[in-house]
């Protein structure tokens, strides 16, 4: 009955390369927003555009503002991204670890049934 669920090596390696592929995604999303964030900082401190009263506004102004929607509001979708992403990722790494237990528990299991049949 056990046995029936339990993984195999290939589900396993399945679930690895899920793994590092979301792994890879988020990071990548990671760079992706920070450069965003980089260049929406540059754009609002040197175009006069964003200026208030001939000043540039602040940096904690520009965190709290462009800095987390971006210019034109696409980096509110890259931060949905993200979200799901590292949700997922995480979802993934503890569906592995179970599959990993339940080998365990198997492995407990028949080694126990070895020592009863003795």
């Amino acid at each position: 009955m056990l046995q029936e669920i339990l993984p195999d090596f290939d589900d396993l390696q399945g679930m690895i390369l899920e793994i590092f592929n979301l792994q890879s995604k988020k990071a990548y999303l990671d760079v992706e927003i920070k450069a965003t964030e980089a260049l929406v900082t540059r754009e609002v401190t040197t175009n006069e555009k964003y200026f208030t009263n001939g000043k540039q506004p602040s940096m904690e102004f520009i965190k709290s503002t462009y800095q987390y929607t971006g210019i034109d509001g696409k980096l509110v979708d890259k931060r949905k991204e993200y979200a799901d992403v590292a949700a997922l990722l995480e979802f993934k790494r503890l569906s592995y670890d179970l599959a990993k237990m339940k080998v365990d528990v198997w492995r407990t299991r028949s080694a126990n049934e070895r020592l009863s049949v003795e």
